[in-house]
């Protein structure tokens, strides 16, 4: 296996390990609030944090997931569609993922490496409440 791979599969694991160190917990950084109640249908959201190469930042609900990316709400931010990103969901490391399309307000993320199954699981949980 290459060092980058190494490298990668390491931070994956690590991520896994501190999902399930913690219980799913998240310590925010950056005033960043990785759930949000919405008081209509009492459900937690996932937010996502991401980062274009500008450097600028935003928070999006997440609105769907799977092992390969997910569909957030896209309002405003500068990203276009093509362009590669970091994309920090609550509780794992900054993922390399690219903006694949944004219309509507909402907006599709490809992870450059899927999801672990077991982190899957527990985000399909979150998200779909």
């Amino acid at each position: 296996m290459q060092a980058i791979g190494k490298s990668l599969l390491r931070q994956r694991l690590e991520g896994l390990l501190n999902i399930l160190r913690l219980g799913f917990g998240f310590q925010p950084d950056e005033g960043f609030s990785p759930m949000v109640t919405d008081m209509k249908d009492r459900r937690e959201w996932v937010r996502m944090k991401c980062r274009a190469r500008s450097g600028r930042t935003a928070e999006m609900k997440v609105l769907d997931i799977s092992a390969g990316g997910t569909m957030v709400e896209y309002h405003g931010w500068s990203a276009q569609p093509g362009e590669r990103i970091l994309a920090t969901l609550p509780g794992l490391e900054p993922q390399p993922a690219t903006l694949v399309w944004a219309e509507d307000e909402r907006a599709g993320i490809a992870f450059e490496v899927p999801l672990h199954e077991t982190v899957l699981d527990r985000y399909v949980a979150l998200v779909k409440g």
